[in-house]
């Protein structure tokens, strides 16, 4: 078993594994309903996949403890523009459009938001990350913002059987070194270079993380 140099609660503390406390409350996962702009009007929790009652859902990777700003599935970052990480349940083939979304805390500003290719987001069903790169606007020290992943899938060959699926999660640049930086973290598993240690490290974060489902059947991405 590999051994995190950091916890849920303080990144930069070394405690192992064995000793940090049980996380009780596993991930509840934030579906949003979208109007045929891709607008979320409300955001409601417990929604299943639509193609498949008994597959995974799709799923930020994110930490699901309470925050007192911004409740539940969140993370920190040091970046400007970081990597989100999500598991998407859909095959390739089941995929018709993608579209991520980062908004201001209130949602009066879209700071970026593009439709995503296909062909960038790797193997799926699996963990994709979702790049900001392209975007001009960075994250600001200290703001939280939300972001939307928007899924078009076809359960089906058939056209008019078209669903929508999405997830939404929280991010916030943060300056301090011990301050639950869980996106950089995930950029650093992402960037092992040995394929099995790669992969034994994104086993152990999701547990930790509570995402046993995931865990149990992932693909994970290649560098």
């Amino acid at each position: 078993m590999m051994i995190f140099p950091w916890t849920i609660s303080n990144f930069s503390t070394f405690i192992p594994l064995d000793s940090l406390p049980s996380l009780e409350n596993h991930f509840r996962q934030l579906i949003v309903t979208v109007d045929e702009n891709g607008n979320p009007p409300t955001v409601g929790k417990g929604e299943r996949n639509p193609c498949d009652e008994s597959n995974l859902n799709l799923t930020p990777i994110v930490i699901n403890q309470n925050n007192s700003e911004v409740g539940s599935n969140w993370g920190k970052t040091s970046a400007e523009r970081p990597i989100l990480w999500v598991y998407i349940p859909y095959t390739r083939e089941q995929l018709s459009r993608a579209k991520l979304s980062v908004r201001t805390q209130n949602e009066e500003e879209i700071i970026y938001e593009e439709r995503l290719s296909l062909n960038t987001l790797g193997k799926t069903p699996g963990l994709v990350p979702l790049s900001l790169e392209e975007s001009e606007n960075t994250l600001e020290m200290g703001q939280w913002y939300r972001w939307y992943l928007f899924l078009d899938v076809y359960c089906t060959e058939e056209a008019d059987r078209l669903q929508q699926d999405s997830i939404s999660a929280w991010v916030q640049r943060s300056e301090n070194v011990s301050g639950d930086r869980l996106y950089d973290h995930l950029a650093e598993i992402a960037a092992i270079e040995d394929p099995q240690t790669r992969k034994n490290a994104w086993i152990e974060i999701l547990r930790e993380l509570g995402y046993d489902a995931i865990a149990d059947g992932i693909s994970t991405p290649e560098n």
